[in-house]
């Protein structure tokens, strides 16, 4: 093996090769998350699309489930802040669709000694 290809072969991050982790992801149970996020209503297809690919709102055979409400946002930049709308330190409000989805996510693992069990 040429030093490149050695190079790139230590810089890979590390995977579980461990059949026993391997055995323990497959038999956690999944729990189920809701997501709620306000955006404005210009941007309203494309997250619900992103959420959607990513795998949230799968329920039974239908994927991309959401529901969408209209909201009025309330929120002050505070500094080091990058507001779309608004200034540092005032108030803004806006309208803007409210998105609430639903997610199945893995619990966090730890590693204890040679294991690794949900934490």
């Amino acid at each position: 093996m040429n030093e490149s290809k050695k190079f790139l072969k230590q810089q890979r991050p590390k995977v579980y090769e461990d059949r026993r982790v391997s055995t323990v992801i497959k038999n956690m149970k999944k729990q189920t998350v809701k997501i709620v996020v306000g955006v404005p209503e210009s941007h309203t297809n494309s997250v619900l699309e992103v959420l959607g690919n990513a795998g949230a709102g799968r329920v039974g055979n239908y994927s991309h489930c959401s529901s969408v409400v209209k909201a009025v946002g309330h929120w002050k930049p505070l500094p080091g802040a990058h507001p779309a709308i608004g200034k540092i330190g005032q108030l803004e409000s806006a309208v803007e669709d409210r998105i609430e989805t639903w997610c199945e996510v893995l619990p966090p693992l730890r590693r204890t000694g040679d294991r690794c069990i949900p934490a």
